[in-house]
């Protein structure tokens, strides 16, 4: 039997409304669907890692461009907490 068609979509949101309304199968970040989780319109159907991910960045010593300052500020504030499913 011949491999199906692999159709991939640089758009996370519009994946995720494929994936819900039954069109699809997708690895998503669980951020950005505990609703969908909650109100059960999505499923895991595979065990999450057990592992975490580290994420750093970096910011030029002399930059003084505001956005740039206040979205560093802003992500240094980040806290993303795992909810029990």
């Amino acid at each position: 039997m011949a491999a199906r068609a692999l159709n991939t979509c640089n758009n996370v949101r519009m994946l995720i409304e494929i994936v819900a309304r039954g069109q699809g199968a997708a690895v998503l970040p669980e951020t950005m669907v505990r609703e969908e989780l909650a109100n059960g319109s999505l499923q895991e159907v595979l065990p999450r890692p057990t592992q975490q991910v580290h994420f750093e960045a970096a910011i030029r010593d002399r930059e003084r461009e505001p956005v740039i300052l206040d979205l560093f500020e802003r992500a240094a504030r980040l806290s993303i907490e795992r909810p029990a499913f």
